[in-house]
Order: structure tokens, then sequence, then C-alpha cells
């Protein structure tokens, strides 16, 4: 990791921990039933932090999970993305990020603070919308 990388993240995570609002769980649990029919989800907290997108995208693209190298069944994809919670939740504590597995893969999400919730592929930084209530989701972990 470069050091201006690290000066950027400190940046962000200064911005992003005075912008933040707070969302009560019942919340999530509501905004997370919208993206599948039979999800087994698991809430952690009684509150959590929400951001902007356009924050969250700049958050992303300084985590240095980039420099981590992908080796099946050693780090794939859960591990990418148990990373990639620990980092975020570094920066932001209480930060509404999270898994989701399906039947083939693992990756992140977040909420932002108009309640809509974005998929993360935390191997490649890839932010993407959700679909409501077609995913073949397993779990969301929270």
């Amino acid at each position: 990791m470069y050091l201006k990388d690290l000066i950027s993240l400190a940046r962000i995570a200064l911005i992003l921990n005075k912008s933040q609002e707070s969302i009560l769980n019942t919340i999530v649990q509501k905004t997370l039933l919208k993206y599948s029919y039979s999800i087994n989800i698991r809430l952690s907290d009684r509150t959590y932090k929400t951001s902007s997108k356009e924050q969250i995208e700049q958050l992303v693209k300084l985590i240095p999970i980039k420099y981590l190298k992908y080796k099946k069944e050693v780090f794939d994809c859960d591990d990418f993305s148990f990373t990639f919670i620990g980092l975020c939740r570094l920066i932001i504590p209480n930060f509404a990020v999270g898994i989701i597995w399906n039947d083939k893969h693992a990756f992140n999400f977040f909420i932002d603070d108009k309640l809509n919730v974005w998929g993360i592929e935390p191997q490649t930084g890839k932010i993407f919308k959700l679909p409501l209530n077609k995913s073949k989701v397993q779990i969301m972990i929270i």
C-alpha cells in the first residue's frame, strides 16, 4: 500500500465518520427482506451507520484488499468478504456492511443513506445494484 493511499483513506474515514446516519436493526432487516423471498438474515447489532453511495465508492477504491491474492480454499471469496467487512468496520464502526452467500459465491453488500442495498465484489471493488426479489441469496450477515 502506498503512503498516498493511506493519507486518502484517513481523509475519507474522517469525512465518513462525521457524515453518517444511524438506522435501527429493524429497518435494516425490513430493507434486506426486499432482496429475496427465502432469505436467512443475521443481524449482529441494534444500530448501524449509513453513508452516501458516493462516499462509499471512494472508500472502496482505497481499501487495501486489492493487494491480496486469491487462492482457492485458502483465501477465496468468503475470505475476501470477511476481510472487506473487517477493514470497513475499522474505518467506520457499525457501518451497515455485510456478507451475502448465494449457491456459488460470497460477496459483500452495504446499505446507503437512502436505504438502497448495493453489492460489492471485494476481489475487484465493483459496486452494483442488487436486484429486488430475484437474487438466489441464501444468507445475509450484517
